[in-house]
């Protein structure tokens, strides 16, 4: 398993795409043997303990508790196999993101839009936004409180494994859906950009339309969680990620 550090590039702003890169090529090896072998994937829990076992037989390894401590975590999370009874967030369900302290430090996030069959969405999975509110707080407060990210999109997996937690619900408003810039026909032989609503229909091109626009990608769970640490300060600036969920470092 490669050292897993940030590389500084200046003071304070750090890189560390290629450790990181070999780490999650690393996991998903492991993931598919697993797969193969039990026709599921692995829980990150079992990840865990993989990972442990092979950390304790690398006789090249140095600091093999400090590898124990950081793996407890994964090892401590339910191990709840992904089934029909397995938490799914819904639209406007309010959710508890950890992201320092060992879990005691928790921001609260909501959904702004999840898939059904009925209403299945864009095809990107869950779109979030984090609000600049820390647990505890009353839930009929989360709606009205700044937003730390601006709509992102993730899977269910943070949610099904029991790391990101449903703690209440609020009504789900489409008019807090973010647009999409797409490349329509201009009527003329060539391309216009012009703004799609959440669900594929045209809008009128406007400045506040521009300001909901977002790439319409899905992204890392563990990228959202480095993006709230940055911003809370318990991290160094990496650049990357402030690109990914277009966020502007503090002053």
């Amino acid at each position: 398993m490669p050292r897993m550090a940030w590389d500084p590039i200046d003071d304070n702003t750090f890189t560390g795409d290629l450790p990181m890169d070999a780490f999650g090529a690393a996991l998903a090896r492991a993931a598919a043997q697993f797969a193969a072998a039990n026709q599921r994937l692995p829980l990150t829990a079992e990840l865990a303990d993989a990972l442990r076992s092979a950390i304790r037989e690398a006789a090249d390894v140095s600091n093999q508790g400090d590898a124990d401590r950081m793996l407890a975590r994964w090892s401590n999370l339910p191990r709840i196999a992904p089934t029909a009874h397995t938490p799914r967030a819904a639209s406007g369900d309010i959710l508890q993101i950890p992201y320092g302290g060992d879990g005691a430090k928790q921001v609260l996030a909501r959904v702004l839009f999840a898939p059904t069959d009925q209403r299945p969405g864009p095809g990107y999975g869950l779109c979030l936004v984090v609000h600049d509110l820390d647990v505890p707080a009353a839930i009929d407060a989360v709606r009205a409180a700044p937003l730390l990210l601006r709509p992102f999109h993730v899977d269910h997996e943070e949610i099904s494994e029991g790391r990101w937690r449903i703690v209440g619900h609020v009504e789900p408003d489409d008019t807090e859906l973010p647009l999409f810039a797409r490349q329509r026909p201009n009527g003329k032989g060539g391309w216009r950009t012009g703004l799609e609503d959440y669900f594929g229909a045209e809008v009128p091109d406007s400045p506040a339309g521009r300001a909901r626009v977002v790439e319409p990608i899905a992204g890392s769970a563990s990228h959202v969680v480095i993006a709230i640490r940055m911003l809370r300060r318990l991290i160094g600036w990496l650049p990357s990620y402030a690109e990914q969920f277009e966020l502007t470092r503090p002053s």
